[in-house]
C-alpha cells in the first residue's frame, strides 16, 4: 500500500478540523446547560426582585406612570382591573405587567438574568419608592 495522495490527505485534515470544532461547540454549550439548583436559586430571587421595583393598582398606575399609553398587560393582553396588582418595570414607565403575569415570565427565564418581555432589558433590584436606602 502506498501513501495517499495529497488532495485525500488535505480532505482528511480539513474533515477533522471541522469535526474538533462542532465537538468543542458541543462541548461548550453543554457546560453551559444549568443544574436544578441554579434554577431553583433563581426563581428564589423573583419574588424579592418584584418587591424591588414599583408595585401600583390601576387607580393609581396615572399618577405613579406618567406617559402611561395603555391599561392592559401586554403579557396577557387583559385589560387591568380596580383588584389588580401591578408592576412597573424600570426600563420604560409604559413597561407594567400584572404582577402574577410578570412573575410567571421572569419564573420561566431562570436562571438567565431578568429581562422585560417588551423591550428584554435587564432588571436589576430597585428601591421603592416608598423605600428609602437602608
Amino acid at each position: 500500500m502506498g501513501a495517499l495522495p495529497q488532495e485525500m490527505h488535505d480532505a482528511i485534515h480539513q474533515v477533522s478540523s471541522v469535526a474538533i470544532q462542532q465537538i468543542g461547540f458541543v462541548i461548550h454549550h453543554l457546560t453551559r446547560i444549568p443544574n436544578a439548583g441554579d434554577r431553583a436559586a433563581a426563581r428564589q430571587n423573583v419574588v424579592p426582585l418584584l418587591d424591588s421595583l414599583l408595585n401600583t393598582s390601576l387607580q393609581s398606575l396615572g399618577s405613579d406612570v406618567p406617559q402611561h399609553d395603555s391599561t392592559q398587560c401586554t403579557i396577557c393582553f387583559e385589560g387591568y382591573e380596580e383588584s389588580d396588582a401591578i408592576v412597573v418595570l424600570p426600563c420604560h414607565p409604559t413597561h407594567h405587567f400584572h404582577r402574577s403575569c410578570i412573575h410567571d415570565w421572569l419564573q420561566t427565564l431562570a436562571p438567565a438574568p431578568p429581562t422585560c418581555p417588551n423591550c428584554r432589558a435587564r432588571i436589576h433590584f430597585q428601591n421603592p419608592p416608598n423605600h428609602p436606602p437602608q
